[in-house]
């Protein structure tokens, strides 16, 4: 893979909507942190995730594929406005 990590993501909208349906519902769990979940809700209704839901999607379809993907979490506190989420 030669090209830049978040273009995986770029056809993803970064959305909270089912963040927003979780909570409302009163739900322990919030929706899409299963790669799974994230997928069938993406194919079926165009919507994603924040960060962290996406960030996880990405990585089991890149191990799944066979890249030798790993997580890394960081803070965007002291950043400049780069971050895509």
């Amino acid at each position: 893979m030669t090209t830049d990590g978040n273009a995986g993501l770029d056809g993803a909208p970064f959305d909270n909507l089912q963040k927003m349906i979780s909570l409302r519902a009163g739900d322990q769990r919030l929706t899409g942190h299963d790669a799974s979940e994230f997928f069938e809700n993406f194919l079926a209704h165009g919507s994603s995730g924040t960060c962290w839901p996406s960030s996880n999607a990405l990585f089991t379809l890149l191990t799944s594929l066979g890249f030798d993907a790993r997580r890394v979490a960081g803070a965007m506190f002291n950043m400049p406005a780069i971050h895509r989420c």
